[in-house]
């Protein structure tokens, strides 16, 4: 998981590769990014996504797609999940979530690339998520072939991620957005509208059953390209495979 860091239009920024996969990069992440699970999961977002999941957690199996340090898991395994597969390429995240979730039986974490699909394609799932993580995935239709063939029929694929409107001419460009909360910029690698990963679950047998749209927070301000051009969501999309 790469984020993208900039110093000042497009041009004007210099840019500094902030890679979690670096110790002095994730430890970055940790102080400015990180606050208590507790509080992260009392987020709206995590509210709603806690709601869709509840009626089908007891005894799910759940693949979780860049999980990082997955401060959520234990959380879904009290609520009924039966097991937790985590995947992140970051193996600081991974080391910080085996420190955090100690019931090994029922959750496990793997250092990987998500579209290495023979790191979990070996079982089918129940649940697989998706949580801020398929902004920075270049291949969204390999990535949504691979899951359909991991998910159990009437299974569900959820994602929550950074969706934009945006015009047609700013399709494909990438966009820097600002956290105002503390001063960083960052780099959107691949920003997408919600009708792509749409067209893309149909494609694989998925039917949108849920959406959950938020505009982005006063403190999340996009800065590049025009942003009068440009609106952006904390999104979730929930997507159920279909059993025929």
């Amino acid at each position: 998981m790469i984020i993208i860091l900039f110093m000042k239009t497009e041009k004007k920024y210099n840019t500094k590769s902030f890679d979690f996969g670096k110790k002095k990069d994730f430890d970055r992440y940790r102080k400015f990014f990180v606050a208590d699970p507790y509080n992260r999961i009392n987020e709206i977002k995590f509210q709603v996504l806690f709601c869709l999941l509840q009626p089908i957690l007891k005894g799910a199996s759940i693949l979780d797609l860049g999980c990082g340090e997955a401060f959520y898991a234990d959380y879904l395994i009290k609520n009924g999940a039966r097991h937790f597969l985590g995947i992140d390429r970051s193996p600081h995240m991974i080391e910080q979530a085996k420190k955090d979730n100690f019931d090994k039986k029922k959750k496990e974490f793997i250092t990987g690339d998500m579209l290495k699909v023979g790191l979990w394609q070996k079982s089918q799932y129940d649940i697989v998520l998706s949580i801020f993580s398929l902004m920075r995935v270049r291949s969204i239709k390999k990535l949504f072939k691979s899951v359909a063939v991991s998910t159990k029929k009437g299974g569900v694929f959820v994602i929550v991620t950074n969706a934009y409107e945006m015009d047609k001419n700013l399709a494909g460009k990438r966009f820097i957005v600002k956290i105002k909360k503390n001063s960083k910029i960052f780099l959107n690698n691949y920003p997408r509208p919600a009708h792509y990963f749409i067209r893309e679950a149909a494609s694989n047998g998925y039917k949108l059953a849920y959406l959950f749209s938020k505009p982005f927070s006063k403190d999340k301000k996009i800065i590049y390209p025009n942003p009068k051009n440009i609106k952006g969501f904390d999104m979730i999309l929930f997507f159920v495979k279909q059993k025929k």
